[in-house]
C-alpha cells in the first residue's frame, strides 16, 4: 500500500473523530491538534505515525510490544493498533493525567493500554518493549539534560535490537523563523512547553553519545527529513506575522504583545496561533486534503530539508534476543 492510499483513508477516519468532544487539558498542553487545528495535525503528526506504521510492519518482531511516549489523546495510538499492529501489544504513556483518563476511556481495548508516566523515568521493566515512538512529543519539550535522561531510559526499556523512532522539529525552520534564539531560551518561543531544539549538527551531537557497539548503546541511526512543502509557506507566513508583532527589530520585544503573552491563558493564545494558520491555508486554497498528501519522508542524505525530523535507531544486540 503506498503512503499515498494509507492517508486517503487515514483521512476519512479523522474526519469522523473530529466529531468527538477534546479533554480539557488538550489545549493548555499542546495536544489533540486533531480537534483544533486540523492543519496542524495533517502537516505534522498524521504521517509520521503512518511512516512509524510502516516500520512496525517491516522491522518488528510478531507478537511485540511498543511504547508510546507523549500519547497525548490517544487517537493516534488506536489508529496505530487497529491499522498496522493488530496483533501488537500497545503502551501509550503520557505526563498528563486528564489526557491519560481521555485517552483510556475512548481507546483502551485487549492490547491497547494507557498509563501516566514520565519519560525521563519510565516504570517498565529493562527490555520490555521490541518498539518505541514519540512523534512530536519528545526532545524539544525537554531540556539537553532531560533529554539524555530520555534517551538512556528508551535504551532501557528496549529489547536487544529494539527500534526508537522519534520526530523533532527543525530549528532552522521553525522557532529560528519566528526569532533568533541561538541560546534556545524558553521565554523566546513560541509555545510554552518548547525547551529546546535542534538542528540537525544539534541532533547528531546530543544521539552521539549513545551511539556504539554495547548492548547500552544505538548502533544504527538515521535522521530523516519529514517536509510538507505545501504546508511550509503557511507556517512561513503566520511566524513572520508573529516575529513582526511581537518584536522591533533590534529594540526587543514591543510591550502589548510581551502583556499579552504573559497574561493571557496558554489556550487563548493557541486558538489565535491556529486561526492565523487557517486564515493563511484559506488565502492559499490549501486544503486539508492538500495538506495531508502533501508530506514526504526524504531519506538522509537525499539533499531535503526538513520541517521535521524522523529519527530511527535500532539498539544494540541480535533482534528479538
Amino acid at each position: 500500500m503506498t503512503t499515498t492510499t494509507a492517508m486517503e483513508e487515514y483521512l476519512g477516519r479523522f474526519e469522523k473523530n473530529r466529531s468527538r468532544r477534546p479533554p480539557r487539558d488538550a489545549l493548555v498542553y499542546a495536544a489533540g491538534n486533531e480537534f483544533f487545528s486540523p492543519e496542524m495535525h495533517l502537516a505534522y503528526n498524521a504521517a509520521p505515525y503512518i511512516f512509524a506504521g510502516e516500520h512496525i510492519r517491516t522491522l518488528a518482531e510478531s507478537p511485540v510490544r511498543l511504547l508510546e511516549l507523549g500519547c497525548g489523546t490517544g487517537f493516534e495510538t488506536s489508529y496505530l493498533k487497529e491499522r498496522f499492529a493488530p496483533g501488537t501489544s500497545i503502551t501509550g504513556i503520557d505526563r498528563v493525567p486528564g489526557l491519560v483518563r481521555y485517552a483510556a476511556e475512548n481507546y483502551s481495548r485487549p492490547g491497547l493500554r494507557f498509563l501516566t508516566a514520565d519519560a525521563g523515568g519510565l516504570p517498565f521493566a529493562d527490555g520490555s518493549f521490541g518498539m518505541v515512538i514519540g512523534i512530536y512529543s519528545i526532545i524539544h519539550t525537554m531540556t539537553r539534560r532531560d533529554a539524555g535522561s530520555c534517551l538512556a531510559e528508551t535504551i532501557r526499556v528496549l529489547k536487544p535490537g529494539g527500534t526508537l523512532i522519534f520526530t523533532t522539529p527543525n530549528r532552522k525552520l521553525s522557532h529560528d523563523v519566528y526569532h533568533e534564539n541561538p541560546d534556545n531560551d524558553p521565554d523566546l518561543f513560541i509555545c510554552h512547553l518548547l525547551r529546546r531544539e535542534y538542528d540537525r549538527e544539534e541532533l547528531r551531537a546530543l544521539l552521539s553519545p549513545f551511539l556504539g557497539d554495547a548492548g547500552a548503546c544505538f548502533e544504527e541511526l538515521s535522521i530523516d527529513c519529514l517536509a510538507n512543502e505545501s504546508f511550509r509557506p503557511v507556517i512561513g507566513e503566520v511566524l513572520g506575522a508573529m516575529a513582526r508583532k511581537r518584536f522591533r527589530e533590534e529594540r526587543g520585544e514591543a510591550p502589548i504583545p510581551r502583556f499579552l503573552r504573559r497574561t493571557l491563558p496558554q489556550g487563548i493564545k493557541a486558538r489565535y496561533f491556529f486561526r492565523m494558520v487557517r486564515k493563511s491555508c484559506r488565502r492559499r486554497g490549501l486544503s486539508l486534503r492538500d495538506i495531508a498528501l502533501g508530506t514526504r519522508l526524504h531519506p538522509e542524505g537525499a539533499g531535503a530539508e526538513a520541517d521535521h525530523f524522523f529519527v530511527t535507531a535500532r539498539k544494540a544486540g541480535k533482534k528479538g534476543s
